[in-house]
């Protein structure tokens, strides 16, 4: 590793401030990050964030919907919807309020959709077709809605994930930002470990054509160590992202090209 100082800066507050420090992005290659030092033991950091400023035209019209396959989670869907609502769905400090509907195929029947479902998520009794039977209802009932709801990409996630709200927020940010060179692209999640989540399990697989063998990239990475997060930036051929976290533009899928709906 190679590391570069691009700017240092020493501030000073008796009271609580706010201060905003300029990334040069110009020549910067690799990733970028910061360091603070406490130079007293006064020293408090509040809060912080990365942002840019980007005018309102530029922003594309984005509205996700996130479509979940699930059978007998109530555990998991009460929990990830009880997130959703309370971060992003009722949250008007959200950048993406107002930009996401929730579409479940409940393929056991078994969720009490009158006291769960609102006007931003819809639940759907579904015979249990397996996951990509279940995926392919919520696809079936984003494009009914499609007009309505003013739906643009399809969102696929596993009902047992652990929903990072950021995670959601950033990839509406990115999908509003897109150039038109990658406005047909995919958007993949890398999969954790839940038990050391630390530990990558996947991010994106290669697909064997002659054995119809996956093989995960990048799997086993530990993402504390920063040459591992440089190394997972580096972008590779990938034929194949699951669905436990996979985003594409709603307009890619029809009648004609809708999931195979096997167990």
């Amino acid at each position: 590793m190679i590391e570069k100082i691009l700017s240092e800066a020493i501030v000073d507050a008796g009271s609580g401030k706010e201060f905003s420090f300029p990334f040069d992005l110009k020549d910067a290659k690799g990733m970028l990050a910061f360091e603070l030092e406490a130079l007293s033991e006064q020293g408090i950091l509040y809060d912080g964030a990365y942002c840019s400023q980007i005018k309102k035209e530029r922003l594309r019209n984005v509205k996700i919907g996130l479509g979940i396959c699930t059978f007998r989670r109530e555990e998991y869907i009460e929990k990830n919807l009880r997130i959703l609502k309370d971060e992003i769905i009722h949250n008007t400090d959200c950048a993406l309020h107002g930009h996401l509907e929730v579409f479940i195929s409940d393929n056991a029947k078994s969720l009490d959709a009158k006291r769960l479902q609102t006007e931003q998520v819809h639940i759907y009794p579904n015979r249990n077709y397996g996951g990509t039977g279940g995926f392919t209802r919520c696809l079936i009932e984003m494009k009914r809605n499609e007009k309505k709801s003013a739906i643009t990409h399809a969102l696929l996630m596993d009902d047992d994930v652990v929903i990072e709200p950021q995670a959601l927020e950033k990839t509406y940010l990115l999908l509003a930002l897109l150039k038109e060179e990658y406005l047909d692209a995919f958007i993949g999640g890398a999969m954790l470990r839940l038990d050391q989540q630390f530990i990558q399990h996947e991010s994106g697989a290669v697909l064997y054509t002659d054995t119809g063998f996956l093989s995960s990239l990048k799997n086993g990475l530990d993402l504390r160590s920063s040459e591992n997060c440089l190394y997972n930036e580096i972008e590779e051929h990938r034929d194949y992202n699951a669905w436990w976290y996979c985003c594409f533009p709603l307009r890619v899928a029809s009648d004609e090209n809708l999931p195979f709906p096997f167990l």
